[in-house]
């Protein structure tokens, strides 16, 4: 198979909308189980196998069983950097649909917590921004922000993989702000913003309600992410 007919031939795996959802979770962990992966990105579990499978015989995840267990991770950290160059190209060619210019909406639900390309936004958005730099989680290093050492063992403590997010390179793309529209206050966009979403789908504290942007988060999950992202009054 020529060079071309290999990238043609993964750019339709990509393509698949289900394929798309099951490596963007995957880029945030180590490895992952067919039902955390369903349930992270929102499918069914004969959907993910499927997925898995078309993933696994393309050479982009590999699997290993352990026992009854079958777990997924990405073949290597290339795979990871070549889909998160297709996010950073996708996010800055097209407009987000969850932020809109009036800034009209009014959705109690909206403004809570909603999806803004792929990362949170909304007051609890804004809250785990606040509280990532109260805590020394990022900082701002002239006009970027940076993950500090104290930072990555807090996100690694988190379950998020750094090395899937290019740590130890450029961190313009891994940490940036975003501009909430309700408040005019940032919330954590980059590839690291959304895998903080990401893992708090996983970890079964919130999820995306179907056909809107608005993420809603079970009373266990709200209590859980506010002990974890804490901020004073």
């Amino acid at each position: 198979m020529s060079g071309a007919e290999s990238i043609s031939r993964i750019a339709a795996l990509i393509a698949e909308p289900a394929n798309a959802k099951t490596l963007s979770v995957l880029m945030t962990a180590d490895e992952m189980t067919a039902p955390e992966l369903s349930r992270a990105a929102g499918l069914t579990q004969r959907v993910t196998v499927d997925a898995i499978s078309q993933l696994t015989h393309g050479g982009l995840v590999r699997v290993r069983k352990v026992g009854q267990r079958h777990y997924c991770k990405l073949t290597g950290p290339e795979v990871a950097s070549t889909l998160q160059g297709l996010v950073q190209l996708d996010s800055a060619t097209r407009p987000s649909a969850a932020e809109p210019e009036d800034g009209t909406h009014e959705d109690p639900a909206l403004l809570k917590a909603r999806l803004c390309h792929n990362h949170l936004a909304g007051e609890m958005g804004t809250r785990m921004y606040r509280s990532l730099f109260m805590r020394g989680v990022i900082v701002r290093v002239d006009d970027t922000l940076q993950l500090t050492e104290i930072g990555r063992q807090f996100v690694e403590g988190f379950g998020i993989n750094l090395n899937n997010l290019g740590w130890g390179h450029s961190q313009a793309s891994m940490c940036r702000p975003c501009l909430n529209w309700a408040k005019q206050q940032n919330h954590l966009a980059g590839s690291l913003g959304g895998a903080f979403l990401l893992r708090i789908y996983a970890l079964g504290w919130a999820q995306r309600q179907r056909g809107s942007q608005i993420i809603r988060f079970t009373p266990e999950g709200e209590a859980a992410f506010k002990a974890t992202f804490p901020v004073p009054g």
